[in-house]
């Protein structure tokens, strides 16, 4: 047997069992998304418990069609808290803006615990804020998001903030040029920092 085979074996084991992880966890996150696609419940009036950084709970009245986007919103308001500041978790996992709170199964007298995240947390998202415009419209949305992700996810967020209006009808413009490729980052149309986008409904017969 020659030196070190065995260290050599134990490395492409290693290497196997890191993938076989990773093939494991892309398949769970695709059967999450299916299932929140796909998922259908009744809209209703609950109460859930927000838990604060220092420990305080302090009851909420929300439909659980509320977006945690919207959720972040009312927070801000009642806790002094900046939405950008905000990490939502449920049951130790952090909730994604774009799904409301029956999607992610909140129910009445859950709790949902509040995490203030430090500026040095923030930068490390490449975070911006945001400033949605309507376009023929005196009226604007706030968004903080990451200038590293897509279009596609970009749209994503904005039908959280925004849920009435479908991803396919949203149209896009920032410094005249329409945001129409998909798998483009936001720092590749030149969105490096806080900005304002313009935004129009294009209602779809």
């Amino acid at each position: 047997e020659e030196p070190g085979s065995n260290h050599v074996e134990d490395e492409d084991k290693h290497n196997i069992n890191i993938k076989d992880k990773e093939q494991e966890q892309d398949e769970q996150i695709k059967l999450n998304h299916r299932y929140n696609e796909s998922l259908s419940f009744e809209s209703k009036f609950i109460k859930i418990n927000i838990c604060t950084p220092d420990g305080d709970i302090r009851q909420f009245g929300v439909l659980n069609m509320t977006t945690i986007s919207q959720l972040k919103s009312m927070i801000a308001k009642q806790f002094k808290i900046p939405e950008r500041k905000q990490e939502l978790q449920y049951k130790h996992t952090r909730c994604q803006s774009i799904l409301n709170l029956g999607q992610i199964g909140i129910e009445d007298g859950d709790t949902v615990n509040l995490i203030e995240l430090t500026d040095d947390q923030i930068d490390m998202k490449n975070e911006v804020k945001i400033t949605l415009k309507y376009k023929d419209a005196n009226q604007e949305h706030i968004l903080y998001c990451s200038n590293m992700i897509t279009i596609r996810e970009f749209r994503q967020e904005i039908k959280g903030k925004i849920p009435v209006v479908p991803i396919d009808e949203q149209l896009l413009y920032f410094e005249g040029t329409d945001l129409t490729d998909e798998d483009a980052y936001l720092y590749e149309y030149g969105i490096n920092k806080d900005c304002e986008v313009e935004f129009e409904w294009r209602k779809i017969n």
